[in-house]
């Protein structure tokens, strides 16, 4: 089992969520990464490749919609960055891993 941390954004973006109906999908991902986030289901994909430490990855929710996380293996952890639009807490906040 995984230890999953969401940022605080994630509020905001959970009540979007909500009001487009993506909340249960959001849900079913969320119960995913706690399992397995590296499993490869729902258009999963490794978003920065090179330098970032640990990798980010995201998953589509909707068609305008994804979870972007990072995964470290060795403290077992994830931590989902975004869950509304493209990559909707901007590049800065996935670079310095805050929460």
């Amino acid at each position: 089992m995984f230890n999953v941390k969401e940022r605080r954004i994630l509020k905001k973006h959970i009540k979007n969520l909500k009001s487009a109906s993506l909340y249960k999908t959001y849900r079913k991902f969320h119960n995913e990464l706690e399992t397995d986030p590296l499993i490869r289901t729902h258009h999963f994909e490794l978003l920065a490749k090179r330098g970032v430490k640990p990798p980010v990855y995201l998953k589509r929710i909707s068609q305008d919609n994804r979870i972007v996380y990072s995964v470290d293996l060795k403290s077992k952890e994830v931590i989902i960055f975004s869950a509304w639009g493209h990559y909707a807490s901007g590049n800065q906040s996935l670079i310095h891993n805050k929460i």
